[in-house]
């Protein structure tokens, strides 16, 4: 009997091939542990600053330097801290507390600027919104408010929840302060407008909701929950665009990279999951020792942090080059090592270089604004006035301190000689169509405020202004009547002609459309 071998053609063999994706995600290596005095309830990367990573965790506000791994305090609370956000701009920073209270505080200062008591039990998520000017938060007491920063006043609130609300994303890159999302334990993701008293739009995500976050300014929403992660198009909410079921535990966080094109999830499956946006499909996944509450990555893409339940901060830093092992000769020369590597590989070919926009200068006044150091702002627009310019940085600063509504009370403690350049800039600007409604009510309030003032109403300096800026008016006012008057004898001419031709038109000619060739 002849021996005959087995036939292995149909037994499938796995891929041992390194895909360019998993070369990609192996290069963020040489993690850094960074303890923590607690376990880490937020993780957020600074948008200016890539090295710079802020953490919440038990009654301190952290900041970590990713190159070094130094953990430095920005801000101190009473209570443990349930959640924090960054301001786009890196100038704040905001977190809330178990007890209802918001905090924020001056990142460069790392100094608290304004505290709030919001809500009556803890507060789940707050974030900034996209124009700068409000805080959003929520909380297990069923009620969502949005406050302005620089008023503390309440300019949304909503309590319609049937369960506690868990998470917030705002539209990004839209500058657009109404518009943001609310997920909650009732298992509905919800869009609010604060234009209108009605809620945009509502999904059902079938599952308790921990993580949301905004893709493309706010059109394609991700929803974590259960461990199920859902793709919704906002304009077409009423079924997801994909489902994504690849996690085994409850998903805990999700992140974007900056040009938006991977989608990273995670979860206390100790499994951090990434897939494309454009079809998402999961393409590589990275495992850690420990469940997974938190995550994010930098900016730049050159760090990824995640926050494990172990009260530690696993940082990973994104290598520039791979180094073959070679040959290592060690000298020893006046208790000196130096190391010569003999064989080195050639570089593989780099990801592409993300340019970042450069970071703008601002101007004195405009860093005072920042401080709420309003009245030496507006000092310090008058002094550019005073040098020939700053027209338009002047207005600026008007509208600002209208807007936050202290305007009457700086404009009270101004002595003469300021209020004096003031009604000279007024004076300059009065004929300015897009500045005038502003003017003239910070106009009227000078005379409302200081009026009664002899000092200021005797001053020949001040009633020379006044009688200048009069006879502007006056002037612009006879010539706006003199334009009123040549329209209305236009109208009248046009009327005659019409009348006087009447007979030669044909019947579908209406008035106005006179041709006299």
């Amino acid at each position: 009997m002849n021996f005959k071998r087995i036939n292995f053609d149909f037994c499938s063999v796995p891929n041992t091939e390194v895909s360019d994706e998993c070369k990609y995600w192996d290069q963020f290596r040489h993690p850094i542990n960074v303890k923590l005095p607690g376990r880490p309830s937020a993780l957020k990367f600074a948008h200016r600053t890539a090295n710079s990573l802020f953490v919440s965790s038990s009654t301190k506000l952290d900041s970590v330097d990713c190159r070094r791994g130094h953990l430095k305090q920005a801000g101190q609370f009473h209570n443990r801290v349930t959640c924090c956000d960054i301001r786009s701009d890196d100038a704040m920073i905001a977190g809330g507390d178990e007890n209802g209270y918001l905090k924020i505080f001056v990142i460069e200062k790392r100094k608290a600027l304004r505290r709030f008591k919001q809500h009556q039990l803890s507060v789940t998520d707050l974030k900034f919104s996209s124009g700068k000017f409000n805080l959003i938060s929520c909380s297990q007491d069923l009620k969502l408010n949005v406050v302005d920063i620089a008023t503390s006043e309440t300019r949304f609130s909503y309590d319609r929840f049937k369960d506690k609300p868990s998470c917030l994303a705002v539209k990004s890159n839209t500058g657009e302060d109404h518009a943001f999302f609310c997920g909650s334990y009732d298992n509905t993701v919800r869009l609010f407008d604060t234009r209108v008293k009605h809620l945009a739009s509502v999904v059902d995500h079938g599952h308790a909701i921990d993580a949301i976050k905004g893709l493309a300014e706010g059109n394609i929403l991700a929803s974590g929950g259960g461990r199920i992660v859902k793709i919704w198009d906002m304009r077409m909410p009423t079924e997801p665009v994909k489902i994504l079921m690849d996690h085994h535990k409850h998903v805990m966080s999700i992140a974007l990279n900056f040009e938006e094109s991977r989608l990273l999830t995670s979860g206390i499956d100790r499994l951090v999951k990434v897939y494309t946006t454009d079809t998402f499909d999961c393409v590589h996944t990275i495992t850690y020792p420990a469940p997974i509450l938190a995550l994010d990555i930098s900016k730049d893409d050159q760090y990824l942090a995640v926050g494990l339940t172990d009260e530690t901060i696993s940082l990973k830093t994104k290598a520039t080059a791979d180094i073959e092992p070679g040959e290592m000769k060690y000298f020893s020369k006046r208790k000196r090592q130096v190391a010569e590597i003999s064989q080195v590989a050639p570089q593989k070919e780099s990801a592409p270089a993300i340019k970042h926009q450069k970071k703008t200068r601002l101007d004195k006044s405009e860093k005072l604004l920042r401080q709420f150091d309003q009245t030496e702002a507006l000092k310090e627009s008058l002094k550019n006035i005073k040098a020939g310019s700053g027209l338009e940085k002047m207005y600026a600063t008007l509208f600002e301190l209208e807007r936050r509504r202290v305007l009457d009370d700086i404009l009270r403690g101004l002595n003469r000689t300021e209020l004096l350049q003031l009604l000279n800039y007024l004076h300059e600007c009065f004929c300015n169509r897009s500045m005038l409604e502003l003017l003239t009510f910070v106009y009227e309030k000078i005379l409302v405020l200081h009026g009664m003032n002899p000092e200021f109403s005797r001053n020949p300096e001040v009633r020379k202004v006044l009688k200048k800026t009069e006879q502007k008016l006056n002037n612009r006012l006879k010539v706006a009547e003199e334009m009123v008057s040549f329209a209305s004898q236009f109208e009248m001419l046009e009327s005659a002609m019409y009348n006087h031709y009447q007979d030669f038109l044909p019947e579908s000619m209406d008035p106005g459309k006179l041709d006299l060739e």
